[in-house]
């Protein structure tokens, strides 16, 4: 056997060393890339729309909190008129003239039930 034979089939072993070497890492890449797909397809199916549901969801509860500081200016609104309600109410038990027509009202009362009681 000359060495031109010699290095052929040394370069034939070699090339199907390769060819073998690529068919064995051929299968768990193949297998890689189903599963690569698959999990893909369940992305696409499962995640994504439940992604959309948490932007809809975020979005609406930025619109609520937005809305939180005017509907606290109208409450504080509504007790400061409350407040301001109540201090008119007790400058009015207080009023000299208030008293007054209240003593009167009950002086008056007293006076009627004693002649009714005749």
């Amino acid at each position: 056997m000359g060495s031109l034979q010699i290095v052929g089939i040394l370069f034939l072993l070699l090339i199907g060393s390769i060819i073998i070497g690529a068919a064995i890492l051929l299968f768990p890449v193949v297998r890689l890339i189903k599963k690569y797909k698959e999990l893909s397809n369940k992305l696409e199916n499962q995640l994504l729309p439940l992604a959309g549901q948490l932007k809809e969801s975020s979005a609406r509860l930025n619109k609520e909190m937005e809305a939180i500081p005017t509907i606290k200016a109208d409450i504080e609104e509504k007790f400061l008129e409350v407040r301001d309600l109540l201090e008119q109410i007790r400058k009015m038990q207080k009023n000299p003239l208030r008293q007054f027509m209240g003593s009167s009202f009950e002086l008056i009362s007293m006076f009627n039930k004693g002649r009714q009681d005749e």
